[in-house]
């Protein structure tokens, strides 16, 4: 049995801005991801930003965004010249949690950033991995983000699971094992991939690519909906964080994608991330 997979690649970085604004009734947690781009001058001030389909995100999601973008500041781009502009694509996750006296709270928990005309590593096999059968039974759908270790030949040395959200909660000890279940599916399928060979590859060298698995058993997942979940614990290694920014969350990651970083990927300024 198997279900379409969606990959991506990413800088990420956490800041929570926690507001009352429209959200879903949630027991748990739900999640939305939005995309769009960003344009900053040298310096690392904004000049402006666009979202993506910005028709079918809610006003009150909009005006939170609005609120929380416009005061981002980044660190400086290297190598551009002071008249000049850069801009990147980016994507940004929300989270929704249940507060007090029936409240919701919002908070800004992921994002990324990267080149609009970056070369990208493409992947040249990557065999979706089997939907594990008895989560599939019990109606089970999880997403699995993916770090993997890849040499300069586009193979995988190494791969873990960093992390294994799941969209149906159970005891301690079921959702211990479905991720598992996911875990291993999807860390099996992607020790067989393979990714483009890097061109400026250099002896004894590799990247760190992330990537996401999403198992899906019919639930919508349409652009600007929230979608609940039940997060899981992060997972790491020595080469898995790497260069990694304050606050990394790895499950705010671009769809469709096989991405790293490089040159002329905007980074926030170290003072605008807030943990909580």
């Amino acid at each position: 049995m198997r279900r379409i997979i969606r990959f991506a690649c990413v800088l990420l970085f956490a800041w929570a801005g926690v507001v009352q604004a429209q959200a879903p009734a949630v027991d748990t947690e739900a999640a939305m991801v939005v995309s769009g781009s960003i344009t900053v001058n040298p310096d690392g001030s904004l000049v402006d930003y666009q979202l993506d389909k910005a028709d079918k995100i809610s006003p009150g999601v909009k005006g939170f965004l609005d609120e929380n973008i416009r005061q981002w500041k980044f660190q400086p781009v290297p190598g551009v010249p002071a008249n000049a502009i850069v801009v990147n694509d980016m994507s940004l996750r929300l989270v929704a949690k249940p507060a007090a006296n029936g409240a919701v709270q919002i908070a800004l928990t992921g994002f990324n950033f990267y080149p609009v005309k970056q070369k990208q590593r493409k992947r040249t096999r990557m065999t979706a991995p089997s939907y594990p059968v008895e989560a599939a039974r019990a109606g089970v759908s999880a997403d699995v983000y993916l770090v993997m270790k890849v040499d300069g030949d586009g193979r995988v040395l190494d791969v873990i699971a960093e992390q294994v959200n799941l969209q149906v909660k159970g005891s301690d000890e079921q959702m211990r094992k479905w991720r598992k279940m996911f875990a291993d599916a999807s860390i099996d399928a992607a020790r067989r991939w393979k990714i483009t060979a890097d061109e400026d590859k250099q002896a004894g060298s590799y990247q760190v690519l992330r990537v996401p698995v999403s198992y899906s058993m019919g639930l919508s997942r349409a652009y600007g909906q929230w979608i609940g979940y039940v997060p899981g614990p992060r997972e790491s290694t020595e080469w898995s964080i790497e260069g990694l920014s304050p606050g990394f969350s790895p499950d705010a990651l671009v769809d469709g994608l096989v991405y790293q970083d490089g040159p002329g990927t905007l980074k926030l300024q170290s003072a605008a991330i807030d943990n909580g």
